[in-house]
């Protein structure tokens, strides 16, 4: 009898699907807006951006945001990026891809990132609507 019992478990249980870790962060990352920020180490408007907008969202907004910081001379492959969402290949550069947004210079990356965000977190945007303003590029 109990040997019929544990068979029956370890039936349900290997029909159960699988679940991986893989998976899970797929679904984690899901509810989290991503970000590309492609930059410069010797550019001056990039270091600004990084040490006085790139702090503040972080702390403000770290658990809604996935930011991926690409320098351009660190690797070739950050380059030839850039230039698919920016042919002229100005840094700073900001990607929102579920949006196809991209948005140049920090002006623009302040003052147009921060209400996607914002609206982001409070339920007003999904990372598939195409909202906001910033040049529109197939991406």
């Amino acid at each position: 009898m109990r040997r019929l019992m544990v068979t029956i478990i370890l039936l349900c249980l290997l029909s159960l699907p699988a679940f991986s870790a893989e998976q899970a962060q797929s679904s984690a990352s899901k509810s989290k807006l991503h970000l590309i920020l492609f930059y410069s180490s010797h550019c001056g408007a990039c270091l600004k951006l990084e040490n006085e907008y790139i702090p503040v969202i972080l702390k403000k907004y770290g658990d809604a945001i996935d930011l991926d910081q690409r320098e351009i001379n660190e690797k070739k492959e950050h380059l030839e990026q850039l230039l698919t969402y920016n042919p002229e290949g100005t840094v700073p550069t900001m990607v929102v891809p579920s949006l196809n947004k991209v948005f140049v210079g920090v002006e623009e990356i302040e003052t147009s990132v921060t209400p996607i965000i914002k609206d982001f977190v409070a339920g007003r945007l999904s990372p598939s609507s195409n909202q906001g303003s910033g040049t529109k590029k197939k991406l």
